[in-house]
């Protein structure tokens, strides 16, 4: 089964959304499928992690369709770059389809107008169309008479030409449902994990209680989890916070502001942008793990990829109830789950893992079994495999 991956998004090295590229990758060729990744467009830009247009990532070739990873600082220049490498991007699809034959397509987040193009284009040289979604599709849309447009015909008119279409909730499941034809089979396809990435050694557990992820707006409760420890830290003087995330945001400020109105510039460290390799050893030598999501549309629909390696970290997690999160964790058995929003609730359930360390080791051990079972991109990997080859039998 040879699968194209086609996607904005940059690879091998980038966020979240780039973890679960490698991880779908990974697992899909780890069950035997020949796997590209195909990026439409120039990446890198001020930190340049990867200047090769084409290679090879832990068994996954991908290709920049641009002919370079890097975006020009002119304007102009990159609008040219752009349209270059979407048109190599209809041009990879039918060069490698001549070649090898090519069996499905996962369809990244574009346009309306690209991604019925390439819904043409698979009708025309017989490939499967399918396209994989982790959060609720009006979040990239602008909420105006345009973007409510654009996105009635995504659901009305573009989501129905998909052969599989891939959630990563049963929310989405639920809300993508009634936009499909009735013969288009979908797929659960939850959080993955790449456990091998954890099989470094570390020195030591510190006395830290640690977050890795966006610290931007609500979306990850950053500002709840600092009010929290500040209600716990004169309990556990020796406790620090560490906060792992890009800080070059607008409103880095106001969290700033905030960790000293509380006093606490001592006790919470910021550590900037970390690379996708030195996350591990950082999870792996905090006493608890914490994610402090709130109730929103977004963490209603989505399922945040950071838990997952909480978890096989093997370190106790603290995290709220929301979204997917209750369907796979149970409460005091693989994490501690916290009411969203409840600041003296989150509080209360770090002051618990920190206070009974031998309860929360067995529970974070039970977490990372959890994980090994259930969220291994190997394991999910050959579900989804499986589930592609049924969607080719005619």
């Amino acid at each position: 089964m040879r699968i194209l991956i086609i996607t904005s998004y940059p690879f091998p090295y980038g966020m979240a959304q780039t973890n679960r590229l490698i991880a779908i990758a990974g697992g899909l060729a780890h069950a035997g499928a020949s796997v590209e990744v195909v990026v439409s467009k120039a990446t890198e830009w001020e930190t340049v992690r990867n200047r090769q247009a084409r290679g090879r990532y832990r068994g996954v070739e991908y290709t920049y369709t641009a002919g370079t990873t890097v975006r020009p600082p002119q304007a102009i220049s990159r609008m040219i770059l752009y349209c270059r490498g979407l048109a190599g991007m209809f041009r990879h699809v039918v060069q490698v389809h001549r070649q090898h034959r090519v069996d499905v397509i996962f369809m990244g987040v574009y346009g309306n107008g690209i991604t019925f193009l390439m819904y043409r284009l698979t009708r025309m040289l017989g490939i499967r169309y399918v396209q994989e979604r982790s959060e609720y599709p009006f979040l990239s849309f602008r909420d105006n008479a345009a973007g409510r447009m654009k996105l009635n015909i995504y659901l009305k008119f573009i989501c129905p030409r998909f052969d599989g279409f891939i959630v990563i909730s049963r929310a989405l499941r639920e809300y993508f449902s009634p936009h499909l034809k009735s013969h288009t089979r979908s797929f659960l396809l939850p959080i993955l994990v790449e456990p091998e990435r954890f099989n470094t050694k570390v020195a030591g557990v510190g006395n830290v209680i640690s977050y890795c992820g966006s610290m931007e707006g609500e979306k990850d409760g950053v500002p709840l989890l600092i009010e929290a420890f500040a209600e716990i830290a004169s309990r556990f003087p020796r406790t620090k916070l560490r906060l792992i995330g890009d800080t070059g945001f607008e409103g880095f400020g106001h969290l700033q502001e905030k960790v000293a109105s509380l006093g606490l510039q001592e006790r919470i460290r910021f550590t900037g942008r970390v690379e996708r390799d030195e996350m591990p050893a950082l999870l792996q030598s905090s006493r608890i793990l914490a994610l402090a999501r709130p109730f929103t549309r977004q963490a209603e629909g989505g399922f945040p990829t950071k838990l997952g390696e909480y978890l096989v970290s093997g370190r106790p997690v603290v995290v709220t109830a929301v979204g997917d999160i209750p369907h796979y964790l149970v409460h005091g058995e693989h994490a501690l789950l916290a009411i969203p929003g409840d600041v003296t609730d989150f509080a209360r359930k770090l002051s618990d893992a920190l206070s009974d360390e031998q309860a929360a080791e067995a529970m974070a051990e039970k977490g990372r079994k959890l994980a090994l079972e259930v969220f291994d991109y190997r394991v999910q990997g050959k579900k989804l495999f499986d589930w592609l080859n049924d969607l080719l039998q005619p």
